[in-house]
């Protein structure tokens, strides 16, 4: 039999406003990333039904609060929200909450009805320390095409980030506007050309430094071989 429950059990009289309020299931936050050489951003948003606002700050890996600009990568900040809600509505410690569409491990449930949880990120940018020079392309073929492909052009150059790691850029030749010498592939004599490269850094790179992107490219073709006697 279930039990009749009544209002004044509840000390609930008659003029007495109710206010039924509705608890918050999810709630879904975002944040900008750390980037090297950007400000840290404070700006937190939450489109979520039943939240109010979403305050942000930033510490260091000994939660120390920082601000300003963020070092480059690995350097890492944790990233401390608090969630409030809108009045007709309440947080608890089974909301599920997540930071650009990541979930996040743990909450707390304040005193205040406020939610609070943290969230570590690696600064996501690398700083261009260098681009290694390219070695020459010997051996081609007389005769070959006039083509990056052809005369067998790397695709990508290597480059030296601070994080002390090497990784490699994008890169494209410019074989209408030769930096020195020419080519004609209808002669049969050997051949050298310096080609000019354009090199497309990766997002994640920042060359804050001004370190020239070009790069050039020494190329000799051999002659064409001859059979037969004179």
């Amino acid at each position: 039999m279930h039990k009749r429950i009544r209002l004044q059990d509840y000390n609930i009289q008659k003029g007495d406003t109710l206010s039924l309020n509705q608890s918050v299931s999810e709630a879904d936050v975002t944040i900008v990333l750390p980037k090297g050489e950007q400000t840290l951003s404070t700006k937190a948003v939450c489109t979520s039904t039943g939240i109010l606002g979403a305050a942000l700050y930033w510490t260091d890996t000994k939660d120390q609060p920082v601000s300003g600009k963020a070092h480059y990568y690995p350097w890492c900040y944790k990233a401390h929200l608090t969630l409030t809600a809108m009045p007709g509505y309440y947080l608890t410690a089974d909301t599920g909450v997540k930071i650009n569409g990541e979930d996040v491990a743990q909450t707390s449930l304040g005193s205040d009805g406020s939610l609070t949880f943290a969230k570590q990120y690696e600064s996501t940018t690398l700083k261009l320390l260098g681009i290694v020079a390219q070695q020459p392309v010997t051996g081609v073929a007389s005769g070959t095409e006039m083509t990056a492909e052809a005369l067998g052009l790397p695709k990508e150059v290597t480059i030296e980030t601070d994080s002390a790691a090497y990784t490699t850029a994008g890169v494209i030749w410019d074989l209408d506007h030769l930096v020195d010498g020419s080519y004609d592939p209808s002669l049969i004599t050997e051949q050298h050309f310096t080609v000019k490269g354009s090199v497309n850094l990766p997002e994640e790179v920042m060359n804050t430094d001004g370190i020239a992107t070009e790069v050039t490219l020494d190329v000799t073709v051999q002659a064409a071989g001859v059979t037969g006697a004179v």
